[in-house]
């Protein structure tokens, strides 16, 4: 990754791309982990701090990319779909426990 590449990818920078642009950024930069990861298995590395680097600006990306959905949610007044923890609380209500049964001995 170059230091241009490196520059714009900022928190900054990234606050300032529209929401497909996050997603084809997003999508390159994760090509780009992929293609560092089999570089390091078939070839030497130069620059061993890259896949962190890149690793960071995928996080930064999908950060936005978390937040702006939020954001959205809380705007249009509906829960979020990337609420994990309600949809897990709501549907362990629902579930039975299952009684064990003895198991064959072989």
């Amino acid at each position: 990754m170059s230091k241009k590449t490196e520059e714009s990818l900022s928190a900054a920078n990234v606050r300032k791309l529209s929401d497909e642009e996050i997603g084809l950024e997003l999508q390159r930069q994760r090509e780009a982990l992929y293609g560092l990861r089999a570089k390091s298995v078939t070839e030497k590395v130069e620059d061993t701090s890259e896949r962190s680097k890149v690793r960071k600006g995928i996080a930064r990306l999908a950060t936005e990319r978390t937040a702006r959905r939020l954001a959205e949610a809380a705007r249009s007044g509906k829960p979020s779909k990337s609420s994990k923890t309600a949809g897990a609380a709501e549907s362990a209500k629902s579930v039975k426990p299952v009684k064990k049964t003895a198991r064959a001995k072989a």
